[in-house]
């Protein structure tokens, strides 16, 4: 079931397109997301689906900004909390992969490369949830560095780009794998070596 924890306005339609979107991804891939097969799923004629939505780009953006209103809000309201940084940062991934967990669809639909090179409407998109993603981690790194006294040789961007990065293989890895691991557990695992590496990197430099 698509978890709705989004303040973005959005219909009961629309959300019904959403999920219904979701379960045709799942099932059988992006390639076949078309108004046709969704119009199926949903026991609808196609015409009555083109006067929410022209095309399958549309579909595919108004995912996009589901996904990323739900992302801030979840992580936001982390973010409002009187907690330490190391906290929030395993806060905001773990609630990452728990919402991703359930919703898979949402995966398969940003790991999609084929999408963001060839329609510029949904690039824009993708990169303004990229850019809050890396600004949020990247800030949550630096109080990191800063709560601990860590060594000045640790950069926060190029940290942010390994954690970052090391998610982003992560979920392709349990795409590729046909989602049969445990994301959520070896996801969380994944952020506790990292903050683990992170922290006794002092330790290590002051011997």
């Amino acid at each position: 079931m698509f978890t709705h924890e989004s303040t973005m306005e959005i219909s009961d339609r629309q959300l019904e397109i959403i999920e219904a979107s979701g379960k045709i991804i799942t099932k059988h891939g992006l390639a076949n997301l078309t108004i046709k097969n969704l119009a199926s799923e949903m026991g609808f004629v196609e015409s009555a689906l083109y006067r929410h939505f022209k095309s399958k780009e549309d579909v595919i953006i108004l995912m996009i900004q589901y996904l990323h209103s739900n992302i801030k809000e979840r992580l936001n309201q982390i973010l409002a909390e009187d907690s330490k940084a190391e906290i929030q940062l395993r806060l905001v991934f773990k609630s990452q992969f728990s919402f991703l967990k359930a919703n898979p669809h949402f995966v398969i639909t940003m790991l999609s490369e084929s999408f963001t090179d060839e329609s510029p409407k949904i690039r824009l998109e993708v990169m303004q949830l990229v850019d809050y993603k890396f600004t949020l981690v990247q800030g949550l790194i630096e109080r990191l560095l800063h709560d601990k006294s860590l060594n000045a040789q640790l950069n926060s961007f190029t940290l942010m780009h390994f954690l970052i990065g090391a998610f982003r293989t992560l979920l392709l890895r349990w795409k590729m794998s046909q989602f049969t691991f445990d994301v959520e557990i070896e996801g969380n695992k994944m952020v506790d070596d990292f903050l683990n590496l992170v922290i006794n990197f002092k330790n290590t430099t002051d011997d």
